[in-house]
């Protein structure tokens, strides 16, 4: 396999999975949950190169400790729940840079966390990283009554007797697997604009949950293919080419929005 089908391939089994999930993000109006998970999981590799074990082990269980806190009841009257994503943002974020700072190669290292080397993607890693990112959709597909249940009617779902802390800690849970499988490969930035602009180009277009989806997915696939052409073509650094895909097909999905007067 060629390093830019390999690429290709990375892209595409990133980019798929997160632009459905990042439907759930956007419409609960937590996009940042997903830069806070992203930042939790740039730490917790950072913490593996310090401490010279799996990085994905140091990944899995510092953004586990965040599932857990985002699954936690909080103040939430005399506290927004976006202050605490914050929180967890900045603190991360700067534990990130901190442990990095400690490594023997820890400004490279921080490089590749943000913006990822997907033209670097080991054909080895595809069966795992498959395995991985199918286990989050084959979750997805059996609970998604429960997901939305969850998300969109707690108060119904706790009449009908659904555990709805148990069910939140389980949804950001596959999304936390998700991100860390995702972010060795594709860095912090792409991570965080597959879980954004696709879903809102699904938003925008769609008029239910599956046209939303599907529109949603196919986004991310479009700007995963136009993304890798175009880097390949004029020597650009991929991961930030598909962020920009991503984003200059928002911009045409918005005036399509307004042109048709879906709104």
């Amino acid at each position: 396999m060629s390093f830019s089908t390999a690429a290709l391939v990375a892209s595409l089994m990133i980019g798929l999975p997160l632009s459905y999930l990042g439907l759930f993000v956007v419409l609960r109006r937590m996009a940042f949950v997903g830069a806070a998970l992203g930042q939790l999981a740039s730490a917790g590799i950072a913490l593996g190169l310090l401490l010279e074990m799996p990085m994905v082990s140091g990944a899995a269980l510092v953004t586990l400790a965040g599932v857990i806190f985002f699954s936690l009841d909080r103040p939430r009257r005399r506290i927004p729940e976006e202050t605490w994503v914050a929180v967890v943002y900045s603190a991360a974020g700067a534990a990130g840079v901190l442990l990095m700072n400690f490594a023997p190669h820890g400004e490279a290292d921080m490089m590749s966390l943000l913006f990822g080397n997907i033209l670097g993607f080991d054909p080895a890693d595809i069966v795992p990283m498959a395995l991985v990112l199918g286990a989050v959709c084959l979750v997805q597909v059996l609970f998604l009554k429960e997901f939305l249940l969850v998300a969109f009617d707690s108060e119904t779902a706790r009449v009908l007797g659904y555990r709805v802390g148990l069910w939140n800690f389980f949804f950001f849970f596959s999304l936390g697997v998700a991100i860390t499988a995702a972010i060795r490969v594709a860095g912090v930035l792409l991570v965080f604009s597959y879980l954004i602009f696709p879903p809102i180009i699904g938003l925008l277009l769609g008029r239910r949950w599956l046209s939303s989806s599907v529109i949603s997915v196919l986004a991310g696939a479009l700007a995963s293919g136009l993304g890798v052409f175009a880097s390949l073509h004029w020597d650009l650094p991929t991961g930030s080419t598909i962020v920009a895909m991503n984003f200059a097909l928002t911009l045409l999905a918005l005036a399509g929005w307004k042109a048709t007067g879906s709104h």
